[in-house]
């Protein structure tokens, strides 16, 4: 378990958080008091030098006098302010080099995800028989004679291999691989399968799939098939009154957790200066099953989200497919909320999705979104502010693809899990885990992170805000749910 943070802007340029900011800005500090130092010793000698010159016409002059002293205090006080400049150039000189580095890193990663796609789709080659006979002939039996005699435990491994952040990126870089891969085994040739691989992401698979699913429908298949959603008020004597959201950490402390039958939607009501202003929390996945059931926020309707962002799809249609969205819709619409009104959404891993696509959506106005582990940050959301919140062990924010790096988008990362990975590789998609990085975020010395917390305070304006929660289920046929 790491406290440093690490963050990513639309420009892939990527800071180390933690000792590197929190020195800038003491730094920073020193600067402006030394200047502040600096201009009163000026002030006072000016005072001291005009009382002793009236004293004994010595003066300035005077070793004995106390002006002597304050001319040696400005010269220390000089050397430290330049030291502090000197330093703090060297601290941002570091953090431009550290996001070229970062650059030409992700380069070579994609070039090397890229360059095994067309290994794996080869049909055969000398360098795919001489790894397959190396794994056959090595690391097979090793591993066998390792779990028989007890020096190697597989399912330790496996769980440290899940969430090893490498795997995770492995994740990432899948949906860019496997359809070139694909091509080059059914014999498209190389010139021609790496850049329609490269055009081909995580959103336009997801969108084969619904194409797919949808097509099959038609012979009775029930998997992937959105249908419609009903959202209804969870009873409540009267709407809540709220403090606004001091911060991210407070933002994720409002989410609402992914149970059966609880509310899914919380939405925030403001009154800033006669205007009216939205926030919406979004719950995370319900249910995995792909076949739709009674719960909106599932499999179904992520699949859904993810290809809403598709060259191919819809992309920030007011009729969205996923049922998450339409949810969210329905709650805000409910709420009192109408075309042009301010939204800020907030959403947990599926919720994610719902609120980068919400952000993406040229009907609505949407001035910033936040999000924690979720693949939000592959969605196109444009000169949008959108905070994405991730651990570098979790893979559900590595399913939505490599990121599409839009101009507004700012990614802050964290090592999480510690040892806790041992025993559940999954731990690091906690919203609980999530909301500990997002308090930490609250106590961030890093500009981008303060910059995104003043425009939480900006929205809100200062005003309490009204509380309303609601409870989205889908509309469910016999057909769907198997009964």
């Amino acid at each position: 378990m790491s406290d440093e943070l690490t963050v990513t802007t639309g420009a892939t340029t990527r800071v180390v958080l933690g000792d590197l900011w929190q020195e800038a800005a003491r730094l920073g500090a020193a600067e402006a008091m030394c200047a502040d130092w600096e201009r009163r010793r000026v002030d006072l000698e000016r005072d001291l030098e005009r009382d002793e010159v009236i004293a004994d016409g010595v003066g300035r002059w005077n070793v004995d006098g106390p002006t002597f002293a304050l001319r040696q205090a400005g010269a220390a006080l000089r050397s430290v302010h330049e030291d502090s400049v000197r330093l703090r150039s060297a601290l941002d000189g570091a953090a431009v080099a550290y996001g070229d580095v970062e650059r030409s890193l992700a380069a070579m990663w994609d070039l090397g995800t890229r360059l095994s796609g067309h290994l794996l789709g080869e049909q055969d080659t000398p360098m795919t028989r001489v790894g397959l006979a190396t794994l056959g002939g090595l690391v097979v039996p090793l591993a066998i004679v390792g779990a028989h005699t007890g020096w190697w435990d597989p399912e330790a491994a496996g769980k440290r291999i899940l969430a090893d952040p490498a795997f995770v990126e492995l994740v990432r870089a899948a949906g860019g691989v496997i359809d070139e891969a694909v091509m080059l085994r059914l014999g498209v040739p190389l010139a021609l399968a790496l850049p329609i691989g490269r055009a081909i992401g995580t959103s336009e698979n997801a969108t084969l799939l619904v194409g797919i699913a949808a097509g099959l429908g038609i012979l009775g298949n029930r998997a992937l098939v959105e249908t419609p959603v009903t959202v209804t008020r969870a009873p409540a004597p009267k709407p809540e009154r709220m403090p606004p959201p001091a911060g991210v950490g407070e933002l994720a402390r409002r989410i609402p957790s992914p149970d059966p039958g609880e509310p899914q939607v919380l939405v925030e009501r403001y009154e800033v200066d006669g205007e009216r202003r939205f926030i919406v929390y979004i719950a995370g996945t319900e249910s995995w099953s792909p076949v739709p059931g009674d719960a909106v926020i599932d499999l179904t309707s992520d699949v859904h989200g993810v290809a809403d962002d598709s060259h191919l799809g819809g992309e920030g249609a007011e009729g969205s497919a996923s049922a998450a969205e339409r949810a969210v819709r329905q709650a805000l619409t409910a709420a009192g909320a109408q075309p042009g009104d301010a939204i800020l959404p907030v959403g947990y891993s599926a919720g994610g999705i719902a609120a980068a696509d919400l952000a993406a959506s040229p009907d609505l106005a949407v001035p910033l979104a936040v999000t924690f582990g979720s693949p939000s940050s592959a969605v196109h959301t444009g000169e949008v502010a959108l905070l994405s919140v991730e651990h570098l062990e979790d893979p559900v924010p590595a399913t939505g693809g490599a990121s599409h790096a839009s101009p507004g988008l700012t990614t802050v990362g964290r090592v999480a899990l510690g040892d806790a990975a041992k025993e559940d590789p999954f731990a690091a998609h906690a919203l609980e885990l999530y909301r500990e990085t997002a308090a930490m975020m609250d106590g961030s010395e890093d500009p981008t992170i303060l910059a995104f917390e003043e425009r939480i305070r900006d929205f809100t304006g200062g005003e309490t805000g009204e509380l309303t929660r609601w409870v989205a289920t889908r509309e469910v046929s016999p057909s769907t749910d198997g009964r």
